[in-house]
């Protein structure tokens, strides 16, 4: 439950107002806000945008009252300004968002804001891009194709039975096997292995971990 006004808790973290459905934005906000490396790179780029003002702004703000321990409820910061930016109405900030979504979203939005080619677009994509690679083949007819995309972070879709991420990671980059497979220029179907892994990973990495597990229920289906 919630810290007692009195807990050690206060003083440590400095608290982001929700602004009706935005604990998914705070939360991702407080995320990047804790990696320094973040921080450093972001205060970087200079008047490159509203948005990236905005978060600028925004961070600086929570490192300050972070620095003076006014982290109590009374303390919290606003995203009002930084929403703003993204072009959201009143309406937008009432609609609940999947956050590996809205992550997407985030970076599309902060590279758009900065000049393609600019040491801080360079620095952006150096720093928190990275390539995810998939690759299939079917071995009855040589058939070998590779398709490359940036990513901006990993999605872990099962964390159960793996005691680290590292294991879990490894897992889903296993080869998986599909049945009917139609390969261009070939007749029939058959049977493909599709394996995806990331060739090239960004300085900076996030992932979003699988947070929900459906099961049988006797009542209620799948809960």
């Amino acid at each position: 439950g919630p810290a007692a006004a009195g807990s050690s808790v206060y003083g440590q973290f400095v608290g982001i107002v929700n602004e009706g459905a935005t604990c998914y934005l705070n939360a991702f906000l407080q995320a990047f806000f804790s990696l320094a490396s973040f921080r450093k790179l972001l205060y970087q780029f200079d008047g490159e945008g509203p948005m990236t003002c905005a978060l600028q702004e925004l961070f600086s703000e929570m490192e300050c009252r972070k620095i003076a321990r006014q982290c109590g409820p009374k303390h919290a910061v606003t995203t009002t300004k930084l929403m703003k930016s993204f072009g959201w109405t009143d309406a937008d900030a009432l609609q609940q968002q999947d956050i590996g979504e809205f992550c997407s979203k985030f970076f599309e939005m902060l590279e758009n804001q900065l000049t393609k080619g600019s040491d801080a677009f360079n620095t952006l994509k150096r720093n928190m891009f990275g390539t995810t690679r998939t690759t299939v083949s079917v071995k009855e007819v040589k058939y070998t194709s590779e398709r490359r995309n940036e990513l901006h972070f990993i999605v872990i879709s099962s964390v159960k039975d793996h005691a680290t991420l590292e294991d879990a990671m490894t897992s889903q980059m296993k080869p998986e096997s599909v049945e009917d497979y139609k390969v261009d220029d070939h007749e029939g179907k058959y049977t493909a292995s599709i394996q995806t892994d990331y060739p090239e990973l960004p300085p900076i990495l996030a992932f979003v971990v699988q947070r929900t597990e459906y099961v049988s229920h006797p009542y209620f289906g799948f809960v």
